[in-house]
């Protein structure tokens, strides 16, 4: 998820172009959206690679084998689903005519800004997890 947003931030940032949703978050841009995809592709593949597989992590009640492709479908979902929730959010802040949700971590927005993609995202890796 932070991945995601990190990914989409630095590469709406230097890429810029056309918006995806302006009237629901005006600064969130098409190449953010691939920015965030890519990031994620990458940090997961780093994460499999150096954590999951050197340290044969058990979870759940199976043994957790990732293949290369379930890593490069399961990051573009959850990337997906992680800035559907960012949209959500921004959404919900629109209608309810605030620009931040709090003020507990000066310059993000609030603590919900920061956790918006787990709305999406969590649910459907449990599932995922469980259903192994």
């Amino acid at each position: 998820v932070w991945s995601s947003d990190i990914g989409a931030y630095c590469a709406g940032k230097f890429f810029g172009g056309p918006k995806v949703l302006p009237k629901v978050s005006p600064n969130k841009t098409w190449a953010g959206v691939f920015g965030a995809c890519i990031l994620t592709l990458f940090v997961t593949r780093l994460f499999v690679d150096y954590y999951l597989i050197p340290n044969e992590i058990r979870v759940a009640p199976v043994n957790f084998q990732i293949l290369d492709t379930d890593v490069l479908v399961l990051s573009l979902i959850f990337s997906l689903l992680s800035q559907i929730g960012d949209f959500l959010q921004s959404y919900i802040k629109r209608q309810l005519g605030i620009k931040d949700t709090g003020s507990l971590i000066p310059g993000h927005g609030g603590l919900f800004d920061r956790l918006d993609g787990l709305i999406f995202v969590a649910p459907i890796f449990a599932l995922f997890i469980y259903s192994l």
